[in-house]
């Protein structure tokens, strides 16, 4: 039996999420999203879809065109929360 992976879209949101919380992201960090996948081995696709959710929460900021930077951090959470 093959071992569960997480959705690619997940393994983002909480790599981004957890970079936010623990500071590495900070208030004003300019990032792109092809320079955050290719830190996190991932495609742009899902990256975006979790800079989408966290910009949804008030925790990303993006601009049309340009890097993205990070807004406020995100609350802690519980491994089961969808932020």
């Amino acid at each position: 039996m093959a071992a569960y992976q997480a959705e690619p879209f997940h393994v983002a949101l909480s790599a981004l999420r957890d970079r936010l919380q623990s500071g590495e992201l900070r208030p004003g960090t300019r990032a792109g999203a092809v320079d955050l996948a290719d830190a996190l081995g991932l495609s742009t696709t899902p990256v975006r879809e979790a800079l989408s959710r966290l910009a949804g929460r008030g925790c990303w900021r993006t601009a049309a065109g340009k890097a993205t930077s990070s807004g406020n951090s995100p609350p802690a959470t519980s491994p089961t929360s969808t932020v």
